[in-house]
């Protein structure tokens, strides 16, 4: 009889390969990326190398696939953008490792965080998590859907299943705020660093994604108000706990080119956004909490 596992979502270790974005990928999106391939290296564990390995301390983010970047070039990822630009703001050498995979909730954060990052002791980790999160927030099981994307459970050599059409009226933002502290209680007994990061956004209903995918102008503000709400969210959990919190939702306002759909951020967005992750004191959060 077939047995049921807890869902890792990682990469493979030491893994060389070649991310192409399908060409109805590509399409719903207006052509604001192309079908390049881009280079995707993991280590040992899994993360995805930022460009150039350094020597020196080791800072380990985990997310969804905002943070992952995956179809953006190798160096101009978010965490390869952040590893530079710590390095230009402390000239202290910081490896930035990429935990970020494709569908992560808070819950699949904290399995591999428990499971996978703490054995590691990283000098630091830091948290992007929003995006998914609100997704499994307006379903009826919430982050427990057995939805293919997001179930955290997987019967063992079965496909992932069906999609979740099970929807609530309001967010569960109860489990999502007591996930997240269980995140921090877990990281203040192992004493590991931690850094919450706002999830950046579209939030203006333009671009040939944004009008293809929504029905109305005001059917994407409600969805941009949803994200700023849940960005929120963990901006006072963080307040309330004492726990290191940067927002960095603003970074793009006015500014074109820096998402390819209204989530995921262009290699010029990647790099202003690790930029203003640095400007609005993640290198002061590191300090204040004796990693650099």
């Amino acid at each position: 009889m077939a047995g049921r596992s807890i869902r890792l979502k990682e990469y493979g270790a030491n893994l060389d390969f070649e991310a192409i974005p399908s060409a109805d990928y590509v399409e719903a999106r207006g052509h604001a990326i192309d079908d390049r391939p881009c280079r995707v290296r993991t280590d040992e564990n899994g993360f995805i190398l930022s460009g150039h390995s350094l020597t020196g301390k080791t800072i380990i983010g985990l997310g969804d696939s905002v943070l992952e970047c995956l179809f953006v070039k190798e160096d101009d990822r978010f965490c390869a953008q952040l590893q530079k630009r710590i390095r230009q703001k402390t000239s202290q050498s910081i490896n930035v490792l990429n935990g970020g995979y494709s569908g992560s909730t808070t819950l699949h954060v904290l399995n591999a965080f428990i499971n996978k990052v703490v054995p590691l002791k990283p000098d630091a980790v830091f948290l992007m998590t929003g995006i998914m999160d609100l997704e499994a927030m307006f379903k009826v099981d919430s982050f427990w859907s057995k939805d293919a994307y997001l179930r955290s459970i997987m019967d063992n050599g079965d496909a992932p299943g069906f999609w979740d059409q099970n929807f609530r009226e309001e967010m569960d933002e109860n489990s999502r705020s007591t996930l997240n502290r269980l995140l921090i209680d877990a990281a203040r007994a192992f004493a590991i660093p931690l850094v919450f990061v706002s999830t950046p956004h579209q939030t203006v209903f333009q671009g040939a994604y944004v009008q293809g995918h929504y029905p109305s102008k005001d059917a994407y503000s409600v969805r941009v108000r949803n994200r700023r709400s849940a960005n929120r969210q963990i901006e006072d959990l963080c307040c309330q706990l004492g726990t290191h919190y940067i927002d960095i939702q603003s970074f793009a306002d006015g500014l074109d080119g820096m998402f390819y759909d209204d989530i995921h951020l262009t290699g010029l967005g990647a790099g202003r956004a690790a930029e203003a992750l640095v400007e609005r004191g993640f290198a002061q959060a590191l300090r204040d909490q004796g990693v650099i």
